[in-house]
């Protein structure tokens, strides 16, 4: 099995890379930074190395020049996969110091792998060495190390900056929201209240079921009509109050109206359990919610 080692300080880019490269049939190794990666390799070498370039202790550059200057390690293809590039100076670097593949973050996975099994196919069809390192004196390495490194600092600082703005945008937007849901929890909650006091004042008999037809409320007027207690008249309670020879076509108009959602007007009885007899004309109307959906 081809031994791949992952090399990013970011926790959730190198189990994005395992799980992917796992999922193809490689086996591999991990590490945060390029000195843990030096001493993985030297250890137990793998076929190809795939590397981030920020990082702390010791960067993918640093990393890649002492990978090349190794007898064991520098003919293993050394593969650059970052984010952060901002500059074709950033690639040319990368492979003067002796890369043999510069890979920009994101890449769709088929491509991805498409490229690893690419370079590996060149290295051992080929049997060819890995790319060399530029020969330049050290001082002018040092210095586009330097500047190569400085520019990716820049970057990665303006890219957090954009990312706080971001974040300070989305949060202002979402304490906006919250503030909206609160306000209209409390012209519901209000709305409520101002229900419940006329429905408990009103001379009429009034009742508001959920969804699918199950009461949920009646006032005290429902109550005295039908002489049935507030429990009792709950979810479908309310049909032992209505008349025997009602109850049937009632229940079944009933259902038609919440199948359909639309306004219903029937005729029916409430029979005491004294025996006595009221007859009542019943309006039920669909209530809407802001969206005009049906809620009840």
């Amino acid at each position: 099995m081809i031994k791949v080692l992952l090399v990013d300080d970011i926790k959730d880019n190198l189990y994005l890379l395992e799980s992917l490269l796992k999922g193809n049939g490689y086996s591999t190794t991990s590490a945060s930074n390029g000195a843990e990666a030096l001493d993985l390799a030297v250890k137990d070498p793998p076929n190809i190395i795939i590397s981030d370039i920020l990082m702390p202790i010791m960067d993918g550059y640093s990393l890649c020049r002492e990978w090349k200057k190794d007898e064991l390690l520098r003919n293993i293809p050394f593969v650059f996969y970052t984010a952060t590039y901002t500059h074709p100076k950033d690639e040319d670097f990368a492979m003067s110091l002796g890369a043999d593949m510069f890979i920009l973050k994101p890449q769709e996975p088929d491509v991805f792998i498409a490229k690893i099994k690419k370079i590996l196919s060149d290295f051992n069809i080929q049997n060819r060495k890995a790319h060399e390192p530029t020969t330049l004196p050290e001082e002018m390495v040092l210095k586009e190390y330097n500047e190569t490194l400085i520019r990716k600092l820049e970057d990665r600082m303006l890219q957090s900056e954009e990312s706080e703005k971001q974040i300070r945008i989305y949060a202002t937007q979402l304490e906006m929201e919250i503030e909206q849901r609160k306000q209209l929890t409390r012209n519901l909650e209000e709305s409520e209240i101002r229900f419940r006091t006329l429905a408990e004042t009103a001379p009429v008999g009034i009742f508001s079921t959920d969804v699918l037809g199950a009461t949920t409320y009646v006032n005290p007027k429902w109550c005295e009509i039908a002489q049935q207690t507030y429990n009792d008249a709950q979810g479908y309670g309310w049909l032992n109050a209505i008349h025997p020879d009602d109850r049937d076509s009632l229940a079944e108009i009933w259902q038609q109206a919440i199948q359909t959602k639309a306004p219903s007007v029937v005729e029916c009885r409430f029979k005491h359990q004294d025996g006595y007899v009221v007859w009542v004309i019943g309006k039920a109307n669909p209530q809407k919610d802001e969206h005009g959906t049906t809620v009840g």
